[in-house]
């Protein structure tokens, strides 16, 4: 199994790229680019759970895609292999947990939990580790496995720990167990890596562990047992470190490095080196004191997690997990020529990303990665002034190349999405960070996330990029609104935004302004553009516009104008004294909460609008009635609607009362009955009233002859009487007065057949009863004829009924034979297509 080479020198790899901003002025830009947790289409191709707890760094494929692991989730639970491309993709690479080929060649079960991250070699093979699985093991044992998954999508077993090995020693004896960090390649493509159990010095509870190496032939070399006796780096002999949990990195020289977090002489871990010859080297005991400047002495960190860092000129960096002057673990260097350097101490008080004074992270379980420029960039798993699920979430931090600290990015918090809902931001970022080629910064965090604890009890998570640039301006324009209208806003950056994009959280000093919770500047853009809308105010207002949070925010001012209006109309413009009148108040926006209070005046006396109209909260408009006196003459009144300074008018024109309408209700009787008509003006009636003339087209139709409108009145109703008739027919109202004519039309119909009762309606065989049909309204001239019909020759009846003229009934004799059979006959009584019956019973 050949294997190309690919050296992995932490912190060491030259970025063809411009330097990111200067600190004091740097603005990033945190994006959510994708939540764990939820549901996916699984490597096997069906959908099932996504991965949960990532817990391992980032690594970037040849083609800029992100590859990572997850500690749970996945189809067995047990974590699996994501892929997410630039396009934004997101893929189930492999899920671990399963039944694979195990390197006895026989079928068992896979690897399970990979705390570790990837790493590719020059053909596009991935590597990595599982924590726990394989044949030797379980979730309770010294086990997992060493796997690769070929370019071509094959998943191979490569050692499975917890079995019987050659040790360091030479002799035979325990391997090691539980490999926490990833896979190393060295120049010649062999695999290195560490596990944190097991091995011949194994303590039991705590662990021992060991450095192992794959060759490229797969041949599997146990390098160094932890946990034995060494010699220490004040030179005496001692207790060796043991419990790697993090893997290994090498110098430009193939000398390997890496951290132990438990044990030797201070019981607080240890730096080591082993050389390209194989010889193992303490290099530095966390656990005891550091001298500082006077010769004051200063508890050193303890307990290292993370990886070693290495710069140009062979520096180391780390972390501990604990220790240092606040207990919460340090950030430390080892020069090349052996000088130990405490550089921060965590769980202080600093400048958080918001810019207010707050907790330090603390608890750095990860190492540090270089960014472009050479400033250090790492994260805490908890501080900060965030908590989530009762925990402070962590943070991510760098430390400049002059010595300052900066806290880059505060998790716990809400964050917002591109459409501007605000979710739940990841926490418990245990493993560090990753820098692209274009120097954003990458990572996970292993708890938290909009799907939270995904029903798995082990967090869910998300992947985070940050970008850093600056900010070159922010814009308002129009800077001045009326309240309830809207702007834009415009920012330019230092910089394009990556490929992500880049989130820019936004801020308002005032509810009266409201942009949207984040500003997504494309990719490829160093400028983006937002809405802010803004709402009625009766007082100015000024509103401070921040993009971005931090001393690298920058913003702009908007001022809201008080609400003015619009426009007033009124309806109708032209009255008759003694009318009224509606006027509307527009706003151009809805009014501010309370209400908007509009003031009415009004030129006239002839006419009078309210002192004042109130537009309700949230209501864009409001309505008044304007009333007015008779007049004897044209009169012209200007209504005036005034707010916050601004004004609005209409004319109103009142003019001597005219006759405006008549109307008759109901519009349609039959022949012989009444209906009311009215006759109404535009205004009231002046002193002496205002005498109508009535006339009617159809004989049929008789109204007065003329109506008086009382003075101060203006309207009159009158009486319209109606004959009977055999046909339809309609007749025209003609109200006048003077030059001016108004109509109305009538319409009277014949009567129509209405009812068919019988009294009795119960008879013995031989009696008789009487019949009785009734119209609608009197018989016309001639009267009308009904015809009679029964469903029984037993039951007798007149075959035609007259109903004379101006009567609406007439009675028959309906008669039965004594030989008539019990039950029940029906008469029906029909007229002009209309039929009613009625039923009679025989006993």
């Amino acid at each position: 199994m050949k294997r190309t080479s690919f050296i992995r020198i932490l912190g060491a790899v030259a970025f063809a790229i411009t330097a990111m901003a200067a600190h004091g002025q740097s603005l990033t830009a945190y994006n959510d680019l994708h939540d764990f947790g939820g549901s996916i289409k699984n490597a096997g191709g069906s959908s099932g759970p996504d991965g949960a707890g990532p817990w391992s760094s980032i690594t970037f494929d040849a083609a800029g895609n992100m590859v990572g692991t997850t500690a749970y989730g996945g189809a067995y639970g047990r974590g699996l292999l994501w892929k997410l491309t630039k396009a934004g993709t997101y893929v189930d690479l492999h899920d671990f947990g399963g039944t694979v080929t195990n390197t006895n060649g026989s079928q068992g079960p896979d690897g399970e939990i990979p705390y570790g991250g990837v790493t590719f070699d020059s053909s596009g093979n991935m590597y990595g580790t599982t924590l726990f699985g394989g044949p030797y093991g379980n979730a309770n044992g010294y086990s997992g496995i060493v796997w690769e998954i070929t370019k071509a999508g094959k998943y191979i077993d490569l050692h499975d720990f917890g079995g019987w090995t050659t040790n360091a020693s030479g002799s035979g004896g325990p391997d090691g167990g539980n490999p926490c960090g990833g896979v190393t390649l060295d120049a010649a493509g062999n695999l290195y890596g560490t596990a944190s159990a097991g091995a011949p010095y194994d303590q039991g509870i705590d662990g021992a562990g060991n450095v192992w190496e794959i060759t490229t032939d797969g041949t599997y070399v146990d390098l160094h047992d932890f946990g034995g006796t060494v010699t220490n780096a004040n030179g005496t002999q001692g207790p060796d470190a043991y419990m790697p949990y993090a893997g290994v990195t090498f110098d430009a020289a193939g000398n390997m490095y890496g951290t132990a977090s438990k044990a030797g002489p201070y019981v607080g871990g240890n730096v080591w080196e082993i050389t390209k010859g194989g010889t193992y080297i303490d290099l530095h005991d966390f656990g005891g004191t550091v001298s500082l400047p006077g010769n004051n002495q200063w508890p050193d960190g303890e307990t290292p997690y993370g990886w070693v860092t290495i710069d140009s000129v062979g520096n180391l960096y780390g972390t501990t997990v604990a220790g240092g002057a606040h207990a919460q673990g340090i950030l430390w260097r080892l020069s090349s020529g052996g000088t130990y350097v405490d550089l921060h101490d965590f769980g202080g008080t600093v400048t958080n990303a918001n810019g207010s004074s707050g907790p330090d992270g603390r608890n750095p379980y990860a190492g540090v990665t270089f960014d472009p420029s050479g400033n250090l960039v790492g994260t805490t798993a908890y501080g900060g002034p965030n908590n989530w699920a009762g925990y402070s979430a962590g943070m991510i931090w760098e430390m400049t190349k002059a010595g300052g600290y900066v806290d880059l990015h505060d998790f716990g918090g809400k964050i917002a999405t591109a459409g501007g809902t605000l979710v739940q931001d990841g926490t418990r970022p245990w493993y560090g960070v990753t820098f692209d080629a274009a120097g954003i910064l990458y990572g996970v965090a292993a708890y938290g996330g909009p799907n939270g604890e995904g029903g798995l009890g082990d967090g869910s998570g998300m992947v985070w990029s940050l970008f850093q640039t600056t900010i070159q301006g922010v814009a308002i324009s129009p800077a001045s609104v009326i309240g309830g209208t809207s702007t834009t806003g415009t920012v330019t950056l230092g910089a394009a935004a990556p490929w992500t994009g880049a989130a820019l959280p936004l801020f308002s000093s005032s509810a009266s302004a409201v942009p949207p919770a984040v500003l997504l500047v494309p990719a490829g853009s160093s400028t983006g553009s937002f809405t802010v809308s803004t709402v009625a105010v009766n007082v100015k207002t000024t509103a401070t516009i921040t993009v971005g949070k931090g001393p690298g925010s920058k913003s702009a001012t908007l001022t809201i104008e008080p609400v003015v209006l619009s426009s007033l109309t009124l309806s109708p413009t032209i009255i008759g004294g003694g009318g009224t009148s509606t006027g509307t108040v527009t706003l151009p926006a809805a009014a501010p909460t309370g209400g908007a209070i509009v003031s009415l005046t009004s030129s006239s006396t002839s006419a009078t609008a309210p002192a004042t109209v109130i537009i309700q909260g949230g209501k864009t408009s409001g309505t008044f009635t304007i009333t007015t006196k008779a007049v004897s003459a044209s009169v012209t009144a200007t209504i005036t609607a005034s707010l916050n300074g601004g004004t609005q008018s209409a004319t109103l024109t009142i003019t001597l009362p005219t006759l405006s309408s008549v109307a008759v209700s109901p519009s349609s009787v039959t022949g012989g009955s009444t209906s009311i008509g009215t006759v109404t003006l535009s205004g009231n009636a002046l002193p002496g009233g205002f005498v109508v003339a009535l006339s009617s087209s159809n004989a049929v139709v008789t109204v007065p002859k003329t109506v008086t409108i009382g003075a101060g009145a203006n309207s009159v109703t009158f009486a319209v009487t109606t004959k009977a008739v055999a046909t339809s027919t309609t007749a025209t109202l003609t109200a006048k007065n003077g030059s001016t004519s108004k109509t109305a039309v009538l319409a009277i119909v014949p009567p129509t057949l209405t009812a068919l009762k019988l009294s009795p309606a119960t008879v013995g065989p031989g009696g008789s009863s009487t019949g009785t049909v009734t119209l609608s309204g009197p018989a016309p001239v001639g009267g009308l004829i009904v015809s009679i019909s029964s469903s029984s020759t037993k039951v007798t009846a007149p075959a035609k009924v007259t109903i004379a003229a101006g009567q609406t009934s007439a009675s028959f004799s309906v008669k039965t034979t004594k030989t008539t059979p019990a039950g029940s006959v029906t008469l029906t009584a029909t007229q002009a297509g209309v039929s009613q019956t009625a039923t009679l019973t025989v006993s």
